[in-house]
């Protein structure tokens, strides 16, 4: 019989084998994120004391709660335990906020239908390594303080996520590049350590100029390899990669549930946080 707590410390190998099993980029940092920033919303399903199964929500402003990390180890899957977990991941969501969404994979959109979530975006994983792309006249600077951030993120996707983003600012190895100046921010980047390759994202900028100067900026500033950008796709966010020799890898499906209106989805987001952050 599957048991259902709330996901804790304890958890943090279970859940990192999880996801590595699933092939996803999260590091420990990053499942240390979701417990502490939702601490009610980490779902584990136990089967013998044994954690067989994952499901996050995050919330942001109480607008907007995001579904994330909906995993089960291989040898306990077609048992129900992901579909179980998910309907106690979404009962919680929708007690906090407006609106739901999630990212989806092909393998987990036929269960998300069935609970009433709507197509709205297609998503896109690109991989590769950040070459500097035109010239241009932007400047770009390392952030010195969160609060620019927050400005131009509130800007273009609306929700607080000031939690979120303070997170991953504060984390070690990470890196967050602004465009313009402390004073009068454009647009922002962040780069943070992954378990495959350096993770970059969210990436709002107001023009695909600005977003290819802070893109070009990330292998200046930082020493980065290979990385991975999530992003929803477009033509010029498509343009825009090729042209710093990122490679498409996988497609997934932005969704909604029970509304077809879109979420964190402004055209100023040219990457997003990653699919369990939104």
């Amino acid at each position: 019989m599957l048991r259902i707590e709330p996901l804790g410390d304890d958890d943090l190998a279970p859940a990192m084998a999880l996801s590595t099993q699933a092939g996803w980029n999260q590091c420990p940092a990053d499942w240390e994120r979701l417990f502490e920033l939702a601490p009610d919303g980490c779902f584990g399903g136990y089967v013998d004391g044994e954690l067989v199964a994952t499901t996050t929500v995050l919330t942001f402003d109480r607008a907007v709660a995001w579904i994330g990390m909906v995993l089960v180890a291989q040898p306990h899957r077609q048992q129900g335990f992901g579909s179980t977990l998910f309907e106690r991941g979404l009962s919680y969501a929708r007690e906090q906020a407006a609106a739901v969404g999630l990212d989806a994979t092909t393998a987990g959109r036929g269960l998300y239908e069935r609970q009433g979530f709507r197509d709205t975006h297609t998503v896109e994983r690109w991989a590769g390594l950040p070459t500097a792309g035109a010239t241009n006249t932007v400047t770009i600077e390392p952030a010195t303080e969160i609060a620019p951030v927050i400005d131009c993120d509130r800007t273009a996707v609306g929700p607080n996520r000031t939690a979120l983003l303070n997170s991953i600012f504060e984390a070690h190895e990470t890196t967050v590049l602004l465009a313009g100046t402390q004073t009068n921010p454009l647009g922002y980047v962040m780069v943070r350590p992954g378990r495959q390759a350096s993770q970059i994202g969210p990436l709002v900028a107001p023009d695909a100029s600005t977003a290819s100067a802070l893109l070009g900026a990330v292998g200046h500033h930082t020493a980065v390899g290979d990385c991975l950008l999530d992003v929803i796709a477009s033509e010029h966010t498509n343009d825009l990669l090729r042209a710093h020799g990122f490679e498409r890898q996988r497609v997934l499906t932005r969704m909604t549930h029970e509304s077809d209106d879109p979420l964190l989805s402004d055209p100023h987001v040219w990457a997003i946080a990653d699919f369990a952050l939104g």
